[in-house]
């Protein structure tokens, strides 16, 4: 048998159809494709658990918002970058993410410097982005798409030194910053808060937060300044317990103000015993922005989410994992609220339009990113574990 050529009507049809298959965009996605998010921060060195900590909160959102659907019908996926809390490896980083067509949107960066060095790349991605940097430079950029849903350094830097100037009359500091942008942002507004409050400074100074003998520095301060409170701000946990440590065994029996970089085990671990307080007078305050997660003053639903957290992960949680939750559950209510993946439509939604929380019941942005009302708590270390001092406000 002899097979029958096509009619010109088929031939025309088949062409058509080739047509138009080879100038579909080749990034057009499917709608089961996976909605996927970038995450940058700290997994290795230093701050690693606080960053760890921080993903593991953005995980837990994910992981219920999938089991409820997703977000516009497709599954949430995140995918991590390292950035170590450093700001040439942000910069890399950055790079990937912005390069990358399947991010819809940035959960990142957790340090200061690594923020200030990724952001304007992430920027000109226009990738909405949340951050858990504190520095309050970062939102002076001009950088539309950038949210901070948490307290900055003009809050945490004013609140610490506020409070124990008030509390146990303290007037003169000595002020110390591991020399990162983080510390030195928190040290430049305790400064301006002490003077304007009366109070005076005996010095400024930074140290490296990688070094384990700050004796040269702290015995001069002690010996020849004597100031009524010190004050050390670091990302780096370890810095912090080892500058507390040594401030105790040179005979310092003043009040200690450190940041919330000082809010981590390894903190506690470092300073060994000369970490708790003894009194009052004696005590290390700092400053964190979230209350605790058990005990009569942990909010139910912060309660709520350390049970579940537990029971995901099978620890619980001490440091920034509600802040992950809600960043995580902040960004994907923009995106379903957006209606679209559409980066500028979910920028858009993050200006005008409130979202729920726990933290704080509706989270909202100000003109520059930064969040209305943003809470801080301040703790003192009794007996091996954080223990809160008061809510600090205004």
């Amino acid at each position: 048998m002899h097979s029958r050529a096509p009619s010109s009507v088929a031939v025309i049809t088949a062409l058509v159809f080739l047509v138009f298959m080879s100038v579909q965009p080749p990034s057009a996605l499917p709608a089961s494709e996976p909605l996927q998010i970038a995450w940058a921060g700290p997994l290795t060195g230093d701050v690693a658990q606080l960053g760890q900590g921080w993903l593991n909160g953005v995980k837990l959102a994910v992981d219920e918002w999938n089991a409820k659907g997703g977000v516009l019908g497709r599954q949430v996926v995140i995918a991590p970058e390292d950035d170590q809390c450093d700001p040439k490896q942000a910069a890399t980083v950055a790079t990937k993410i912005a390069d990358d067509p399947r991010n819809v949107a940035l959960i990142g960066h957790f340090c200061s410097g690594a923020t200030l060095a990724g952001a304007p790349i992430e920027n000109k991605a226009n990738l909405p982005q949340i951050v858990n940097s504190s520095n309050p430079r970062i939102t002076l950029q001009g950088w539309h798409n950038l949210f901070r849903p948490i307290a900055n350094d003009n809050i945490q830097g004013k609140r610490g030194v506020a409070y124990v100037m008030k509390a146990l009359h303290a007037t003169k500091f000595a002020l110390l910053s591991d020399k990162q942008a983080f510390g030195q942002g928190v040290i430049e507004v305790a400064k301006s808060t002490i003077e304007a409050g009366g109070g005076s400074i005996t010095s400024t100074g930074g140290v490296e937060p990688k070094d384990v003998d700050y004796s040269p520095v702290l015995t001069k301060i002690i010996k020849m300044e004597n100031p009524d409170a010190i004050v050390y701000c670091t990302n780096f946990p370890t810095s912090a317990g080892l500058m507390l440590r040594q401030i105790r065994q040179l005979g310092y029996k003043k009040p200690v103000i450190g940041c919330d970089g000082w809010f981590d085990p390894a903190m506690i671990k470092a300073a060994g015993s000369m970490g708790s307080m003894t009194s009052k007078a004696d005590a290390a305050y700092i400053t964190f922005q979230a209350p605790p997660y058990s005990g009569p003053e942990a909010p139910a639903g912060v309660k709520a989410f350390a049970a579940k957290y537990k029971t995901k992960f099978g620890s619980d949680p001490n440091g920034y994992e509600i802040y992950g939750y809600e960043h995580g559950n902040i960004m994907l209510a923009a995106i379903k609220a957006a209606g679209s993946t559409d980066k500028s439509k979910i920028i858009d939604v993050l200006h005008t339009q409130a979202v729920p929380g726990i933290l704080i019941p509706r989270y909202r942005f100000d003109a520059n990113g930064d969040v209305v009302n943003a809470p801080l708590y301040i703790y003192t270390v009794a007996n091996g574990q954080f223990k809160l001092v008061v809510q600090a406000t205004d």
